[in-house]
């Protein structure tokens, strides 16, 4: 499972507003790297503002542009989706599963204790018509 469908075709609403975020991203970036290379800062929100014109512009470099950011970020979106299924199996369901096998919780009622059969027998309901109110 993956967050990114890379084969899904873009979406409408995807397409107008991927240019608007892109170049709101890349001039975050910018705006990060000032302090590091101000040249680099530059190149960065100048291709923020290529790249968001060209966008707009050229609607036929909508969808290439859409999948090769996909491409790019394909790996993170693997990881990430991985790493969260991975720390909620971890650390929710499994630590959960001990705990309840520890304290000797069977909700399936599967311990072997010499049955004939495992067939639960259920109280009987009242058969009058105000049982038909209370559904649970």
């Amino acid at each position: 499972m993956v967050l990114v469908d890379i084969k899904a075709k873009p979406s409408a609403s995807m397409q107008r507003w991927f240019g608007l975020s892109l170049s709101i991203l890349l001039l975050i970036v910018a705006a990060a790297c000032r302090a590091i290379s101000p040249a680099l800062a530059i190149a960065v929100a100048a291709l923020a503002v290529v790249g968001c014109v060209v966008y707009y512009v050229v609607p036929a470099a909508r969808v290439p542009i859409i999948r090769g950011w996909q491409y790019v970020t394909f790996p993170i979106a693997f990881v990430v989706s991985h790493v969260l299924l991975l720390s909620t199996y971890f650390g929710v369901f499994l630590p959960v599963g001990i705990v309840m096998r520890l304290l000797g919780h069977d909700p399936l009622q599967l311990k072997d204790d010499d049955r004939a059969s495992f067939w639960i027998e259920r109280p009987t309901k009242s058969s009058g018509t105000d049982r038909y109110f209370k559904q649970f």
